[in-house]
């Protein structure tokens, strides 16, 4: 028997569901084609991200590959997760170890997509690169400033800490978050200069 608590549960969560409009609630997870061929049709959106063309390009060319492999194969076997919907059994077959350059590339075109659409400013690999290099010529006397604040002020009420900026180049330009880590990278830079 179904506890009260688990059953009101699960009233609150489709009331909620219903109450938003079907346009704009979260996408279901969908297939690397579908999302070659979306990127296709608005590649002139990302005209500010320079690397963009190469990374559509590099993730083409992982799809090929995949759909062309057989061991492992790019479509899971019948018996992969039996009864759960497509998309369900793409995003679980699909994953990092069996496709780490779909996967890879996946995610670096997500976050210029994530960049463009909540106003981060792009962000080229060779430019990451330029950023690191300056933090790591200043990362001793950031610290320094660091250790009587706690935190290093940027602008805009805005802080971060070394450390953040540290773990978000070693995640490199491609991963979530790059777009937000050169940002605040370009705005340490600004402020307190220093050099390259």
């Amino acid at each position: 028997m179904a506890s009260p608590f688990k059953a009101r549960l699960k009233r609150l969560s489709q009331s909620i569901h219903l109450a938003v409009p079907k346009e704009r609630r979260p996408p279901v997870w969908r297939p690397d084609e579908e999302r070659l061929a979306d990127l296709d049709a608005c590649a002139g959106e990302f005209e500010n991200e320079s690397d963009f063309p190469r990374a559509l390009e590099l993730y083409r060319d992982a799809i090929q590959a995949a759909t062309a492999s057989i061991d492992p194969p790019f479509e899971p076997p019948d018996d992969f997760r039996a009864g759960q919907p497509r998309f369900i059994r793409l995003y679980c077959w699909r994953c990092e170890g069996r496709f780490p350059q779909v996967v890879e590339l996946r995610e670096w075109l997500s976050e210029m997509h994530w960049r463009k659409h909540m106003g981060i400013p792009p962000v080229s690999e060779a430019e990451f690169a330029d950023l690191a290099m300056w933090f790591s010529a200043n990362e001793e006397r950031l610290q320094e400033m660091e250790k009587t604040t706690s935190l290093l002020a940027i602008g805009n009420g805005e802080a971060t800490s070394c450390w953040q900026l540290r773990s978000g180049i070693q995640q490199g330009p491609r991963e979530d978050g790059a777009g937000r880590v050169a940002d605040d990278l370009r705005l340490l830079r600004a402020r307190y200069g220093g050099p390259s």
